[in-house]
């Protein structure tokens, strides 16, 4: 069964509409990360640069696992240069420092006005104020949540995909979370996979080797019993 958001163009639409809109979600995630690190605090603010850092931790998780659900359909999402950088730099970034200069730069104005005007509501800036932040007593506990402006169609797609594969009904849980769900199942799925694969590589040397010692013995009783 394909897990596609329904467009109004019709049915032979219905794929390309859900990969614009992953798209979409992924730019505008890429907009906030650019808008994040422009307004990231000192090192002398230990307690926001913690906070700063699990946010982007977050949002992170959500929007790989996002764009790996997206890739298993078969579609082709968008990484935009930050996600790539951060990717292979964050825990690095994190631990010791970085230049501004040095992270990929997005035309933040133009790319935030036309994808959340589209798909995504009104963005919680919380980076602009991180005194404010500072004093929320959850902001450790804080989970990216995918923003639909409309409906949440593409929320329904994740829960039937989960549902799917986990053969459950889906818990109460965000769509991180759920995502997070499916991004494990996929890894012990592969994990099962390679572990068979061990096996079956291993009962196939084993085979061979045993093969190869009868047959360098030549014709006898044990290649006569083998046969």
């Amino acid at each position: 069964m394909d897990f596609f958001l329904q467009s109004l163009l019709g049915l032979a639409m219905d794929r390309s509409w859900t990969d614009t809109t992953t798209d979409m979600n992924i730019m505008s995630v890429a907009c906030d990360l650019c808008a994040i690190f422009d307004h990231f605090p000192p090192s002398n603010e230990v307690r926001q640069q913690n906070i700063f850092w699990h946010q982007v931790r977050s949002i992170m998780s959500t929007i790989t696992n996002l764009i790996g659900q997206a890739t298993l359909q078969g579609l082709s999402p968008i990484r935009p240069p930050i996600l790539q950088y951060l990717s292979c730099h964050a825990a690095a970034m994190e631990a010791h420092g970085f230049n501004q200069a040095d992270l990929p730069v997005i035309n933040a104005e133009t790319a935030e006005t036309t994808f959340h005007a589209i798909v995504m509501a009104p963005v919680n800036k919380w980076w602009s104020d991180a005194a404010a932040l500072e004093q929320d007593p959850d902001a450790m506990k804080w989970e990216y949540m995918l923003n639909l402006h409309r409906d949440d169609a593409l929320w329904c797609i994740i829960k039937g995909i989960y549902q799917q594969s986990c053969g459950q009904e889906v818990p109460s849980q965000s769509p991180s979370r759920i995502l997070h769900s499916l991004s494990n199942g996929i890894e012990r799925a592969l994990s099962d996979v390679k572990q068979a694969i061990g096996s079956i590589q291993a009962d196939i040397k084993k085979t061979s080797a045993a093969l190869a010692s009868l047959l360098s013995n030549g014709p006898g009783s044990e290649l006569d019993t083998l046969i």
